[in-house]
């Protein structure tokens, strides 16, 4: 079937489904936790959740698959930093649902720095492994372009 768009009007179009996209992942990611600290129940949000993990999913395999990324590779410093920053952020959340749980009283300390450390460790490792498939699928694409030549 061919297309009725231009070249242009096919960037512009990949361009609104990407940001449209992102606004969908973001709202149903606040969503998930707004309904999380209110009501408490996983239950609760189960279907935003596996709506989440699945195009979530889909988006990174695939853009993995491709080879795309950022187009350079980062250093571990900064992949650890940006592993910190947004695990300080879940860590606020679980810390609050703990602590709404368990009650004021309660000792999380321990189990709240467990939960940053590890997710801090994952976080770091996915972005290692994502950026290492991606330079490797990059090669081999800019490798058949070369043999094609």
């Amino acid at each position: 079937m061919k297309s009725q768009l231009d070249e242009r009007q096919i960037q512009d179009a990949a361009r609104v489904a990407g940001i449209s996209f992102y606004i969908m992942y973001m709202v149903c990611a606040i969503s998930i936790v707004f309904q999380l600290t209110a009501a408490g129940h996983l239950n609760n949000v189960i279907g935003e959740t596996i709506t989440l993990l699945a195009g979530g999913s889909v988006y990174l395999i695939g853009s993995i698959k491709k080879g795309l990324g950022t187009g350079k590779s980062r250093s571990p410093v900064h992949m650890l930093l940006e592993s910190a920053g947004f695990s300080i952020i879940f860590t606020v959340f679980y810390t609050l649902a703990i602590r709404k749980k368990a009650g004021p009283e309660a000792e999380i300390s321990t189990v709240v720095l467990l939960f940053f450390t590890v997710i801090t460790v994952l976080y770091f490792f996915t972005l290692k492994l994502m950026d290492f498939i991606a330079e490797r699928k990059r090669r081999q694409q800019e490798q058949k372009y070369a043999d094609e030549e």
